[in-house]
């Protein structure tokens, strides 16, 4: 019975050394395009048109990135305001669209673990329909 006591223990002591170290590894979040063990974060900013003027209606979403992403695209509020929630850590393409679909805007941002990266858009924009 103690063999198999000791053995238990070493079993239990592998396994909590394995979770110790596995816990305190940090990954080089600050590099971008890194994937941290974190949580995800998100996107958030205002477009503007070119004379500093929100402008709502917009559709904003991740066009390509180095980590899957969620495939939402928000439409900017009365303030131009967007927010895209569930973003892993990793370097983004991010894209504004126009009321007709068309891409206006693509920037880069890059989303760290529990972060919130800001990213706004000043773009042109025709009359409204």
């Amino acid at each position: 019975m103690s063999k198999r006591r000791a053995l238990v223990w070493t079993v239990v002591a592998t396994v909590a050394l394995i979770t110790a170290v596995a816990c305190g590894q940090s990954s080089d979040e600050s590099t971008p395009g890194a994937v941290g063990g974190g949580g995800p974060g998100g996107i958030a900013g205002i477009v503007t048109d070119l004379d500093g003027a929100p402008v709502a209606g917009m559709r904003v979403g991740i066009v390509s990135g180095t980590a899957a992403f969620p495939e939402i695209a928000p439409e900017t509020d009365e303030g131009g305001s967007y927010q895209i929630n569930s973003v892993p850590p990793g370097t983004f393409q991010v894209g504004v669209h126009d009321r007709d679909g068309q891409r206006i805007g693509l920037e880069s941002v890059v989303v760290k673990s529990g972060e919130t990266a800001s990213r706004d858009f000043s773009v042109s924009v025709g009359a409204a329909p």
